[in-house]
């Protein structure tokens, strides 16, 4: 059989045979008019790999992607990040959407926030950051604790915002269920309606009527309240109790 060269040039993406393996670097048959090298670096996405030999042995067969050809000193420069990328993304993509990670952010772009989380980029839109406007530069370099709302190979999107409308939303629920009917709590007067007041306490909010602000008969809620002011109130009934 006829052996044919492999034609290379920068940037290629190649299937080759790895024949020798050192701490710092691997020799890799690409059948081409040079054999390909690959140093440590490019076998990982962080840099913490510390020898080769802990994630290659001769006799692999892989793909690598060309970075530099030197026709001088008779080497081809390989590379495997953009396939450790992919792969990386690929299998994200398989998690479940809405699961919790925390990402760092990368840098500020006019529509959000570039995240990176185990290597893999990620997008927070401007509009997902929080529940609040805000400016994104704030948030340069900070680590975020996100939800992904969408997660394919092509792109990751990720929210903090909805987190923070799910915690406020469970922090809720639970306080809710810790109020007690017939018990007293001190709380804050939030509004004052012609009905009644509306007294937040905790993480929840209740309605105090209009006929239960007083053992005298009030005719105008804000003659006897104002907003902002703290009292006392005693739950009498729950929705749904």
């Amino acid at each position: 059989m006829e052996f044919e060269m492999t034609k290379v040039r920068v940037g290629k993406i190649v299937t080759g045979k790895v024949f020798h393996v050192a701490d710092d670097y691997a020799y890799v048959d690409i059948q081409a008019f040079a054999e390909g090298i690959i140093y440590k670096e490019g076998l990982s996405l962080d840099g913490s790999l510390k020898s080769c030999k802990d994630v290659l042995k001769e006799g692999d067969e892989l793909t690598f992607k060309i970075t530099r050809i030197d026709h001088e000193s008779q080497q081809i420069l390989l590379t495997r990040r953009d396939m450790l990328r992919e792969e990386k993304r690929a299998e994200f993509a398989q998690k479940a959407e809405h699961e919790r990670i925390k990402v760092k952010v990368k840098k500020v772009t006019k529509g959000g926030l570039v995240c990176m989380y185990d290597g893999i980029e990620m997008f927070m839109p401007l509009s997902h950051i929080d529940v609040k406007r805000v400016n994104a530069q704030d948030f340069k370099g900070k680590t975020l604790e996100c939800i992904v709302l969408e997660s394919s190979e092509r792109r990751i999107i990720v929210s903090r915002k909805v987190l923070l409308q799910e915690d406020e939303r469970k922090a809720k629920e639970e306080a809710y269920e810790g109020i007690e009917v017939g018990k007293s709590y001190k709380g804050t007067v939030t509004s004052v309606l012609p009905y009644g007041a509306f007294v937040s306490f905790g993480n929840i909010e209740g309605l105090l009527h209009v006929s239960e602000i007083s053992h005298h008969r009030v005719n105008d809620p804000n003659e006897v309240l104002k907003k902002g002011e703290e009292v006392e109130v005693k739950v009498i009934q729950k929705d749904g109790g």
